[in-house]
């Protein structure tokens, strides 16, 4: 079983050790189908706001919000912006580019729209359309920390790759919509495009210099540090989840937020070695602030986890079915992962037997 509260332990170091460079670190978690990955990112983003939480309660009134008449960051300013009339055009197509739908090489584009929560923001879209997209804040609301419960701030955050499976209705405008519905959950039924997109964001954010008016010591804990470091020039990312009851994407599942210093990355392609995959590493790891794991477990052991999951989803009627979903297509994902791994010195591996 994986030490839950050691990787917890490493992350908080990496934190304090590049918190003068970096506002914040990622987390890149990556394992087969059934590797328990998602519980995994879950239990240790657990971990590590229980022990913020701990320390708060510990530290009342230790919070600050720096930079607030500063602007806030830009972080798609290179990106092509939509005229009114193509995101009508999009949003008639439902949401979609429809000649773009398999093209690895699209590039996202942003335009003016609004949260769920009926807020201003920019949204970046690619191949995936409005479904997988990633939705920056854009009007900046100060934070008032003496209002703030301090249970409602959390330093971790998970961001599944899942947000980014196509919805059903792009597949559906594949050359072989057949085939990609057979095979979803393959890298090619994913907006790497927009994922990418999404890394590239981070680590833009990550490389944003922290500043406080506070002298920190040897002594100083890392929570003690990133409590007198939060900017308000960071501002909220939306990123889509994944509703495997509708079986399609869900808008602005997850925030990344101004208090966010650890982002853990879970899915099945992180460290693919093909398209835009291939990139996330580089990405991310030159902003000097990651940490990357590699879940290692045998197939026999995530074929009945698996084929019980796809009977619990709806996806099949009986636990025969949820097998034969497995071997024709969970396992052929999980050995092409293996196969394509990017050939890089600082994987941990760690097993989940």
């Amino acid at each position: 079983m994986v030490d839950t509260h050691k990787l917890a332990d490493d992350v908080l170091q990496l934190l304090d050790n590049r918190i003068e460079d970096n506002y914040r670190v990622c987390v890149i978690l990556v394992g087969s189908p059934g590797s328990g990955k998602s519980t995994i990112a879950e239990e240790l983003c657990q971990i590590i706001n229980e022990k913020y939480h701990t320390f708060l309660s510990e530290h009342p009134n230790v919070i600050e919000v720096n930079d607030r008449l500063k602007p806030m960051v830009n972080l798609v300013d290179s990106l092509k912006t939509l005229q009114p009339n193509e995101v009508a055009e999009m949003i008639e197509n439902q949401g979609l580019f429809k000649d773009h739908v398999e093209d690895v090489n699209f590039q996202p584009i942003k335009y003016s729209a609004l949260t769920s929560n009926n807020e201003e923001c920019t949204a970046v879209v690619a191949r995936g359309g409005t479904a997988n997209a990633i939705r920056i804040a854009t009007v900046d609301n100060p934070v008032n920390v003496n209002k703030l419960a301090q249970d409602s701030i959390n330093i971790a955050q998970i961001v599944p790759m899942d947000g980014f499976h196509l919805s059903r209705r792009c597949l559906d405008l594949f050359k072989d919509p057949q085939t990609a519905h057979k095979r979803r959950g393959s890298p090619s039924t994913f907006d790497s495009n927009n994922f990418l997109q999404l890394c590239k964001i981070l680590a833009k954010t990550s490389l944003c210099k922290v500043s406080s008016h506070h002298k920190f010591y040897s002594t100083s804990s890392v929570f003690e540090k990133l409590s007198k470091t939060f900017s308000q020039t960071i501002p909220d990312i939306f990123v889509p989840g994944f509703n495997h009851a509708l079986k399609d994407p869900t808008p602005d599942q997850y925030c990344i937020s101004k208090f966010t210093r650890i982002v853990i990355l879970e899915g099945l392609y992180l460290l693919y070695d093909q398209e835009n995959w291939k990139k996330i590493y580089k990405t991310l790891a030159d902003t000097g602030a990651l940490l990357v794991y590699k879940i290692d477990i045998d197939y026999e052991a995530t074929e009945e986890r698996v084929a019980k999951r796809h009977l619990q989803s709806g996806l099949v009627t009986t636990i025969a079915e949820g097998r034969e979903k497995f071997r024709s297509n969970d396992l052929l994902n999980g050995r092409d992962i293996d196969n394509h791994l990017i050939k890089v010195d600082n994987i941990v591996h760690i097993r989940n037997d």
